[in-house]
């Protein structure tokens, strides 16, 4: 039997267009999206597949507290961010853009990500799962998706640039550390916050910023590191 694989890459990319459609006009009911045809495609059945994959990878639902937090440091974010917590948002929920991350984290920046080396990740990562033409197209697939996120440039090129987050998406990746069960300085060492590639001293300044807007409680002394992220879950629910 195969190995089942969490995944819309190889049918679509992380679809940051549509999400944010969907956000900035604060509808999430199905029947709505389809009938304002919100991600904007030609046919209904584009758009009911569109929205399967969309709602399957961000499970948009009201009792879903990953997404009602990232809905509301989504709203304190600037569109750089907003793609960048996208990203580690798909990151969580796909195993195959999970699994390829190292092709393209591992490119040396100013240097050209190659599809090819996404692609063997996939192959190295689930043999003979995926027919060859599948695989290809999960791999372009996923090469857009980080292209959108803003750690690739150019549609020919495909250079390996550098990301720059702020504190809205640092947030986010401390909170996929925190589901996981972590905390304190072990947040700060996660996959997530890895994917950000800031410097420890960055990282702290950013820390520090939330702090001061009273987002979390973060302390540092005594060789011990204080993070809490229970601020934003109250700010939620109130």
């Amino acid at each position: 039997m195969k190995q089942r694989v969490r995944t819309v890459h190889t049918s679509r990319t992380m679809m940051f267009d549509e999400l944010y459609s969907l956000i900035s006009h604060g509808v999430f009911n199905e029947q709505d999206i389809v009938d304002l045809n919100l991600l904007n495609k030609l046919s209904k059945s584009n758009i009911n597949k569109t929205l399967k994959f969309l709602s399957g990878l961000y499970d948009f639902k009201s009792g879903n507290e990953l997404w009602k937090v990232f809905l509301f440091l989504w709203k304190l974010a600037e569109e750089p961010d907003r793609r960048i917590m996208t990203l580690l948002y798909a990151l969580y929920k796909d195993d195959l853009l999970y699994q390829t991350a190292p092709a393209i984290l591992k490119t040396p920046h100013g240097k050209k990500v190659m599809v090819e080396n996404i692609l063997d990740a996939i192959n190295k990562a689930w043999p003979g799962h995926y027919a060859q033409t599948t695989a290809l197209s999960g791999a372009q697939n996923i090469d857009s998706s980080w292209k959108q996120a803003g750690y690739i440039e150019g549609k020919v090129r495909n250079i390996r640039v550098t990301a720059k987050p702020e504190f809205p998406a640092v947030l986010f990746a401390l909170y996929l550390g925190k589901i996981e069960g972590l905390t304190g300085e072990k947040l700060l060492s996660t996959n997530w916050v890895k994917v950000l590639e800031v410097s420890g001293s960055r990282l702290k300044e950013l820390l520090s910023q939330a702090a001061i807007r009273d987002m979390i409680d973060y302390r540092q002394g005594g060789g011990i590191t204080i993070i809490k992220l229970d601020k934003i879950l109250t700010r939620i629910v109130s």
